[in-house]
């Protein structure tokens, strides 16, 4: 699988991971533009009960990231979203029943822990069936497909918004709702994989060992703080455009849909150059040192003619949104590269603990600083894009030469019997010995492991090699 066209992506899994990232994305975006309404409007509560309801979900879910990795290693990462998809189907469904904060607290607290474990799910099923530098394409994909998706579900939540009814409203939280079970039964036809050997018998499966890893969680930080352009193009662009310039508030959509289009376009072939962890380091460099002149842009669009400001305001989007998919595309990587696969889960939870860095202090940098500074605060801004894009390919280098002690298999105790479930779905395993090797023996559609004698054999007409059952 080395292309991914936009419409139609090569390989099984990646078209199937496509259509459901589309139909969640589509369900969401309606969603999405038309909950704040709903809840503030058909409800009854009020913005400020809204706003702590979000910031108390958000909280909650960046604690639950390293469990839900934890959790995708053990039961497997596929089954895992599976069970989230339908959780979030029904948690979408319970807004139809909230009718006061607390019951509105519980529903959003619940519905934001499973997003955040169905988004750990979804990159270690990535990390388990993608090889090596096709994860970070396949990822583009599906941050493209996701965005036009949610672009085609922002713009359906029009009409209901426009009806501004009950009903109208309920429509939208059930239609979401359908996507969210559309989505578990397309993850469903992705292939079982094999619960790894190492897994089942690897201290690293049960000690906190991506949390442990100071290099790769290094890193993680790093690009969550580099991820700040999010709040840059959220937050403070619009308020920026209302507060400071003369430019119409109807133009913040017109930026909003340039960056979108040009994710949407670019963002697959923009991933190419950060395909393996040295690109990756370059691409994060590059993307940080892209953010400075965007804030340079948007600091001098106030003291610009109206004309001249709107097209100072798009060039600085074009410019953050590059650097946005070089980034974004960097921490891909890197997330995958420089991971232990024999615990993929956990290293994805670990990533995401480090990129809600962002949702913490992406806001007050651009409410406290740029907003609340004016233009030496986007320039400030700039800087520290660029001082934290160097630090992280420092960090980066200090990862990749730290991978092969990172990496070294532990031992385990000897005659630790390890069952591989789904034996069925994995016609060879080719796994390769350096300690002692294991005899494997058929049961009930599993494989039992223990470690004796190295042997290799035939499972229902399928060739197996069993090793150590530290090794993956």
């Amino acid at each position: 699988m080395s292309r991914f066209p936009l419409l139609f992506p090569s390989g099984r899994e990646a078209r199937i991971l496509g259509i459901a990232s589309f139909v969640y994305g589509a369900g969401f975006g309606s969603f999405a533009a038309s909950s704040a309404v709903y809840l503030t409007r058909s409800v009854g509560l009020d913005l400020s009960a809204v706003g702590t309801g979000t910031a108390i979900a958000g909280f909650l879910a960046i604690l639950t990231a390293l469990s839900a990795g934890r959790l995708a290693d053990r039961f497997g990462a596929r089954n895992l979203l599976v069970y989230l998809s339908v959780a979030q189907s029904l948690l979408f469904a319970a807004y139809s029943i909230v009718d006061d904060f607390a019951s509105f607290v519980v529903v959003i607290c619940a519905l934001t822990l499973a997003d955040q474990g169905a988004r750990v799910a979804r990159n270690s099923i990535i990390a388990e069936i993608i090889p090596g530098r096709n994860r970070v394409e396949l990822k583009a994909y599906l941050r493209s497909v996701t965005k036009a998706g949610l672009s085609l579900g922002a713009l359906s939540a029009a009409v209901p918004l426009y009806l501004d009814t009950r009903p109208a409203y309920l429509a939208v939280i059930f239609c979401n709702s359908g996507a969210a079970s559309l989505t578990a039964l397309l993850v469903r036809r992705l292939p079982r994989r094999p619960i790894s050997l190492a897994l089942a018998a690897s201290p690293a499966a049960h000690n906190w060992l991506a949390l442990r890893d100071v290099p790769y969680m290094s890193v993680a930080v790093l690009c969550g703080m580099l991820a700040t352009y999010r709040s840059l193009l959220t937050i403070a662009l619009p308020l920026w455009v209302t507060t400071y310039t003369d430019v119409p508030p109807s133009y913040i959509a017109v930026l909003f849909t340039c960056n979108t289009v040009l994710g949407i376009l670019l963002q697959v072939q923009v991933s190419k150059r950060a395909d393996t962890v040295e690109a990756a380091r370059r691409a994060a460099g590059l993307g940080a040192l892209l953010i400075f002149p965007a804030c340079a842009i948007f600091a001098i669009s106030v003291a610009a003619p109206l004309i001249l400001a709107m097209l100072l305001l798009a060039l600085g989007v074009v410019a953050l949104t590059v650097g946005e998919l070089l980034t974004s595309s960097a921490a891909w990587c890197l997330s995958f590269e420089l991971a232990d696969d024999r615990v993929p889960g956990q290293y994805q939870g670990a990533f995401a603990l480090g990129m809600s860095v962002e949702t913490v202090i992406g806001p007050l940098l651009a409410t406290g600083l740029v907003v609340g500074v004016g233009a030496t605060g986007w320039l400030t801004a700039g800087v520290l894009s660029v001082v934290i894009g160097f630090t992280l390919t420092v960090a980066t280098r200090w990862a990749l030469d730290t991978r092969a002690a990172v990496l070294t298999p532990e031992p385990c105790p000897p005659d630790l019997p390890v069952r591989l479930a789904y034996a069925e779905a994995i016609p060879t395993l080719n796994l390769q010995p350096r300690a002692a090797t294991a005899v494997a023996r058929y049961r009930s559609g599993s494989i039992v492991a223990s470690r004796r004698t190295g042997r290799s054999g035939q499972l229902d007409g399928s060739r197996y090699a069993i090793d150590s059952a530290c090794e993956s």
